[in-house]
């Protein structure tokens, strides 16, 4: 067994366990069908969220491997969907802490996060053009959910009405 092959396959475990507790918090949220909420007893996993992430991994991975990039195809996938998150997350930090809050942190809670969005828009304006559109695809898809929760009612409020301010 190669290296490479063994830090593949953890990657996709945590990956897996990762995704199965997303998918748990989101159905606790009202947000997907119940039956994901399902966990063990004894360990607390979330039994039925887990066999659907590795039964459409297992899928997912097998059709991959027949089409010619395939693989390449949903690395370049992945490695657009993390940098646009966390693209999001400085866009996030600076309308929370500075617009919302108010806050005078300006190195900590404006500064960073606009230079990490600079960089993260750099990255992402020279991923593969595939990428791209896979990626504002799926960015589309997101915003059409969202807006379905929303209007159905079952997006839920993340930030509690009386969120606590900064700490420095």
């Amino acid at each position: 067994m190669s290296p490479k092959f063994a830090t593949d396959f953890a990657n996709a475990l945590v990956a897996q366990a990762s995704t199965s507790r997303l998918l748990y918090a989101m159905t606790r949220d009202r947000q997907l069908p119940k039956f994901l909420a399902k966990v063990t007893e004894k360990h607390s996993v979330p039994v039925n969220a887990t066999f659907l992430v590795a039964a459409i991994s297992l899928i997912l991975g097998l059709f991959l491997t027949v089409l010619p990039d395939g693989l390449g195809a949903i690395a370049a996938l992945v490695n657009f969907g993390a940098p646009t998150a966390f693209l999001l997350l400085n866009v996030s930090v600076v309308w929370w802490f500075i617009v919302k809050q108010k806050s005078r942190r300006w190195f900590v809670h404006l500064i960073f996060p606009v230079l990490g969005f600079v960089v993260l828009a750099f990255v992402l304006y020279n991923a593969r053009v595939s990428a791209q559109i896979h990626g504002v695809a799926w960015l589309i898809i997101g915003i059409v959910v969202a807006v379905v929760l929303y209007k159905t009612g079952r997006m839920t409020n993340p930030v509690p009405v009386s969120a606590p301010s900064e700490t420095r």
